[in-house]
């Protein structure tokens, strides 16, 4: 294996070229580029006209760390569920190559889809990106670089995370992350992966998605955990969650599933300010149709 830290930048995978797995045989055409960071590229590739992610990794050793982990995920998840398929190598003008295939997610990022479809789908995503985070730890990994880029949004605010470049096990140096998501870049603590920089960095994240704090402002200003609960209490969208945030900036939860049920009670309504409960976009139109189906088996009924 020769690849280096500057052999990814130099390799690029144009539409319509083949990647031929080494060992499996099995062949992927490129179909675009969907995104590049520090441990690889990702693009859109195609198998029996079936779409999947292929990611090219900077090399096996830290390829094999995510390969590991999404494994150990997939054995969590039902057989629809499950991110990861295969791992292989493929040769390119004798250089040889590490790759893996991912299930492909179509959606858009946490922010696009919350500005598409309004603000109260912030809360069904939250909870959803706890509860991914949750499935995580239990396996005493910690995700390690949360932010907006590295997930998914498809239908109905599921999450699906999907760079596990960052990954790290429980107790050791986070090895990826990203400076404003980061606690040590606020003064709120180490960075030792544990469940807390992983609640850390969901907070920060809360506070993008609901537009509470901006990226050129966090840059430009480096305030501290104080500056962030201001901002949040500043938006009426977010302050019925400035518990769950004080505690998470604060590192006061004792685990992930604390922070669920945390989250859980808020959303549904419990402790609100002026308000009875939050409404999903789905939930109206259902309750209507629950009432039709009433009526209509009371009519039914009367007539017979």
């Amino acid at each position: 294996m020769i690849t280096s830290s500057n052999d990814i930048p130099k390799l690029v995978l144009h539409p319509g070229f083949k990647v031929i797995g080494k060992w499996s045989g099995n062949s992927y055409t490129i179909q675009r580029l969907l995104g590049e960071g520090t441990s690889g590229k990702v693009y859109l590739v195609k198998c029996n006209q079936k779409c999947f992610a292929l990611k090219v990794g900077l090399d096996d050793l830290s390829l094999q760390s995510e390969i590991n982990v999404l494994k150990k995920v997939n054995e969590e998840l039902g057989s629809s569920e499950r991110i990861f398929v295969e791992s292989d190598d493929f040769e390119l003008q004798g250089d040889v190559f590490p790759y893996y295939i991912m299930k492909y997610i179509q959606g858009v990022d946490a922010k696009t889809y919350i500005q598409r479809n309004g603000y109260q789908w912030f809360y069904l995503i939250g909870m959803n990106i706890l509860n991914q985070l949750q499935q995580l730890h239990k396996k005493n990994w910690i995700f390690g670089d949360i932010k907006v880029e590295n997930m998914i949004v498809s239908d109905y605010g599921s999450v699906t995370l999907i760079d596990y470049g960052g990954v790290t096990a429980k107790g050791r140096s986070v090895k990826q992350f990203t400076e404003i998501y980061d606690r040590g870049y606020w003064g709120k603590g180490n960075r030792k992966a544990d469940e807390a920089y992983d609640l850390f960095s969901f907070a920060i994240l809360c506070l993008i998605l609901m537009d509470s704090i901006s990226l050129s402002e966090i840059k430009s200003e480096q305030k501290k955990g104080a500056y962030l609960l201001k901002r949040a209490k500043m938006n009426p969208s977010c302050k019925h969650m400035i518990p769950f945030f004080e505690k998470a900036i604060y590192g006061k939860f004792q685990s992930t599933g604390h922070a669920c049920d945390e989250w859980k009670k808020l959303m549904y309504g419990a402790g609100f300010e002026q308000s009875k409960s939050i409404i999903l976009p789905w939930l109206e139109p259902a309750l209507a149709s629950s009432i039709f189906v009433f009526l209509l088996t009371l009519y039914l009924s009367f007539m017979h």
